[in-house]
């Protein structure tokens, strides 16, 4: 087992692997940093973000896409409202400046006028495991459908 940990410890990188051990079980709440990037994001004005603030009263995590800090959300349907906006990605900040890992994206996704996730785009080697400080990005666009 050891020898195993090891392994992973090499692939995944330590910091990561002691992360993933520590990762409570789904559902769960949202971390004050996993708030922050998606509050940062539905500070935009474009169609269909005042249900989707609404739905982020009422979000859980329910998994990580790829050992990274990106998260996948399940919104309370029996208390939030589907927003009528079926923009998949319809707010997205990006970097101020590029750093020593690059420069990297916040996206946030929309499936089907629901609160669907939210992630980090990395454009070097390592993964972040956690969302950069919110000053580290230009204020969020949006792009609503013509």
């Amino acid at each position: 087992m050891t020898d195993l940990r090891a392994v992973v410890a090499r692939l995944l990188g330590r910091r990561e692997l002691e992360r993933q051990l520590s990762e409570p079980d789904y559902p769960r709440s949202l971390t004050a940093e996993e708030r922050d990037a998606l509050n940062f994001l539905l500070s935009a004005d474009f169609p269909g973000v005042e249900e989707l603030r609404e739905q982020a009263k009422v979000v859980s995590v329910v998994g990580r896409r790829c050992g990274c800090a990106s998260v996948d959300f399940s919104v309370d349907t029996e208390v939030a409202q589907r927003t009528k906006s079926y923009e998949p990605v319809p707010v997205e900040a990006h970097s101020r400046d590029v750093g020593p890992g690059g420069p990297f994206q916040l996206l946030l996704f929309v499936r089907e006028g629901w609160l669907a996730g939210l992630e980090i785009v990395y454009f070097a080697n390592e993964l972040p495991v956690e969302f950069p400080p919110l000053d580290a990005f230009e204020p969020p666009l949006t792009f609503p459908l013509a």
